[in-house]
């Protein structure tokens, strides 16, 4: 590997973990958060199929990722907290929720959001004498960590952009419809997204 390939593979990679780990980092602090209330917002949210979509629009926004909120979906359902009525709601939601993500990576927000909300969780995580806004402060935490971690996966492939022989890669997917499917399918299994 040439030093720039190996570069954008390990900010890549690196910026992926950060992602991961603040996902993480703000699923813990949520569930924290709810704790025991988790099942009357559940209710409320999903009392009717609307309200599901919306729920599942909600919970895809906050964490980016659908595949985490629909398997946390599947998980209330197996714990009987949801049932397979409310989960199509939710469901459907985080489809509709995840292009949120690339909304979101395309108006540059991000690169300008992401410190100040790390800061302001860590204010009230260190600073905080009551549990409940730690719990919040750690929320807010993964959040920004996980708007940095898209940051540094944004950077890192930008040199691709100008790169002949990756343009020319993604431009064999485009002459082949099964070849595209194919990458696609290879990609989201290995990122789980």
């Amino acid at each position: 590997l040439s030093v720039g390939i190996s570069q954008i593979l390990f900010s890549f990679v690196g910026g992926l973990g950060l992602f991961l780990f603040g996902l993480r980092f703000m699923s813990d602090g949520l569930q924290a958060v709810a704790g025991d209330r988790m099942r009357t917002i559940l209710e409320k949210g999903t009392s009717s199929p609307i309200r599901g979509v919306f729920t599942g629009l909600l919970v895809t926004g906050l964490i980016q990722s659908s595949s985490a909120t629909t398997v946390l979906t599947v998980g209330l359902v197996n714990a009987q907290m949801l049932t397979l009525r409310q989960a199509i709601g939710v469901i459907m939601g985080a489809n509709i929720g995840t292009t949120i993500t690339a909304q979101i990576v395309s108006f540059n927000i991000i690169d300008m959001l992401a410190f100040p909300i790390i800061i302001i969780g860590t204010l009230m995580y260190f600073l905080a004498r009551r549990r409940r806004t730690k719990n919040i402060g750690m929320t807010i935490i993964g959040l920004g960590l996980l708007f940095l971690g898209m940051t540094i996966m944004k950077t890192a492939l930008e040199p691709l952009r100008y790169n002949e022989s990756f343009k020319n890669f993604l431009l064999t997917f485009s002459k082949n419809p099964f070849l595209g499917i194919l990458a696609g399918l290879i990609i989201t299994a290995i990122f789980q997204s």
